[in-house]
């Protein structure tokens, strides 16, 4: 079995052992955690991460975040009949090639782009050595590959948008995004959540890599 770590593909290994991550933290949790939807489950963000954490610190282990054969060992007994189903089942959710193809985009975006077309966004573009920001600067879509993708919200509610909120809140604070926006609401690693009065991202979801 794979390690599973911040920046893994999503796979239907990461919803079993985060139920056991759940049940060793409480019955509550793993009650919610079962009712969110099936991409959040099987997706392995910061979130998931700090929760791997608290359970590893619970069961008085090496506190590391990561999902990895000696924290398999120590949870495969707090395994119930479906995560073991679950571990038995189809790889890891392989990934998503952009409209404009994988050299579009830089690679280190590629996982999170999958995880926003895995929940339903659409493809609006990676790659425009036209485009500019909202002061006329170059943006991060006018580099080869780009540092940069926006995927589409249906309807067009921006931060009110469900998927487009599950995708927005799961962008924050992952080791390769710098900054997210959507709607009225943009994350950036240097100054964290805060309102976005620039407009323009009310039918999609942007999101600039590190450099």
């Amino acid at each position: 079995m794979r390690t599973i770590k911040l920046v893994s593909l999503p796979g239907k290994d990461i919803e079993a052992w985060m139920r056991d991550v759940h049940r060793v933290l409480g019955v509550g949790s793993l009650t919610t955690f079962a009712q969110r939807p099936t991409v959040f489950r099987r997706s392995f963000g910061p979130v998931k991460k700090r929760q791997v954490a608290a359970a590893q610190r619970k069961l008085a282990m090496e506190v590391s975040g990561v999902i990895g054969p000696g924290t398999q060992s120590v949870l495969t007994p707090y395994l119930d009949g479906y995560a073991r189903g679950l571990l038995k089942a189809a790889p890891p959710v392989k990934l998503v090639a952009p409209t404009q193809g994988f050299g579009s985009l830089d690679r280190r975006l590629w996982d999170a782009y999958s995880f926003g077309r895995n929940l339903g966004l659409s493809d609006l573009g990676t790659y425009n050595p036209a485009s500019t920001l909202p002061g006329g600067g170059r943006s991060d879509h006018a580099y080869l590959p780009a540092r940069a993708f926006d995927l589409g919200v249906e309807p067009d509610t921006g931060y009110y948008n469900r998927p487009g909120r599950e995708f927005f809140d799961e962008m924050i604070g992952r080791p390769e995004v710098e900054y997210v926006i959507l709607g009225d609401r943009i994350w950036s690693r240097s100054r964290g959540l805060r309102p976005y009065t620039s407009g323009g991202h009310a039918n999609h979801a942007h999101v600039s890599g590190r450099s």
